[in-house]
């Protein structure tokens, strides 16, 4: 029985660093993208991103880096003037967002839910493009609506729209290198 390290749960500091900084980036540029009070990204990059690094990585990873990306997002609402409400059920629904395609891929695909295997494919847009966002835009829909005094309803098509076409955009070429060979999936 081979020995894990102490710390397998917890990827290398600098691999966190990174990621911290790159989910607040994308989240800032989404932001940026749609400057209105009560308006969500027409383009959300983030969930697509962090999407994918939980694709490539072991699973006994995933709470740490989903709790680094979503502090970077988190940390670009806050700097974008969200209320901590907003900014506690964005990053709720971002969670949802994130964690259950990639649980669904996971648990499909095994540790090679390989994006360029066309039944892979279909699973990712079905699970990761059409079924979570809008399930976690309906949560979010529903308990943003009342605080920034929107209508539900644009907020939701806002929220899917965005975040499925930044899942679509963002997913498969992040679990993929350049050289064009699907990545190690394994734990």
């Amino acid at each position: 029985m081979p020995v894990r390290p102490l710390r397998a749960w917890l990827p290398p500091p600098g691999h966190l660093a990174v990621l911290l900084v790159v989910s607040a980036l994308t989240a800032w540029a989404g932001i940026a993208l749609t400057r209105q009070v009560g308006n969500l990204a027409t383009l959300w990059f983030t969930n697509g991103i962090l999407l994918a690094v939980l694709l490539t990585r072991p699973t006994r990873q995933w709470p740490a880096l989903l709790a680094v990306g979503l502090t970077g997002a988190g940390l670009a609402d806050h700097l974008a003037g969200q209320p901590l409400a907003a900014i506690l059920v964005l990053q709720a629904s971002n969670a949802i967002d994130i964690l259950l395609p990639a649980v669904l891929l996971r648990d499909r695909r095994g540790n090679s839910p390989d994006l360029t295997l066309p039944g892979a494919f279909v699973e990712f847009i079905v699970f990761g493009v059409l079924l979570t966002p809008m399930i976690s835009g309906l949560l979010a829909a529903r308990l943003l609506a009342p605080i920034w005094h929107v209508p539900m309803l644009p907020l939701l098509t806002r929220w899917y729209l965005g975040d499925a076409l930044g899942i679509a955009v963002m997913t498969p070429p992040c679990t993929t290198p350049v050289s064009g060979s699907p990545t190690s999936f394994s734990e």
